[in-house]
């Protein structure tokens, strides 16, 4: 009979302490003001474009061209995910 491994993978929230831990031993050589205000700022705008592409959807929804609308709302999905991603590697510097 084989023998069963005893390695766990590290849970989420060790993970995620493990990841601050390294950002606050390479806090020192960068600037974290100047990259939170970036991953802000990148965050106004994917937020903006999420708009104007949900605009863009709701336009196409009720028309023949609907199969458009449904690539428009998943392409507003991406970008959602990509706004979350920030705000979340932001909360990572933000402490």
């Amino acid at each position: 009979m084989g023998s069963r491994s005893s390695y766990r993978s590290p849970s989420r929230d060790s993970l995620r302490i493990d990841a601050r831990r390294t950002l606050a031993c390479h806090a020192a050589a960068v600037s974290t003001t100047s990259d939170l205000a970036l991953l802000s700022s990148l965050g106004a705008q994917l937020e903006d474009i999420g708009n104007r592409i949900t605009e863009m959807a709701e336009r196409y929804g009720a028309t023949p061209d609907s199969a458009l609308a449904t690539e428009l709302y998943g392409a507003e999905r991406g970008v959602v995910g990509a706004r979350r991603s920030l705000e979340r590697a932001r909360s990572y510097l933000d402490g």
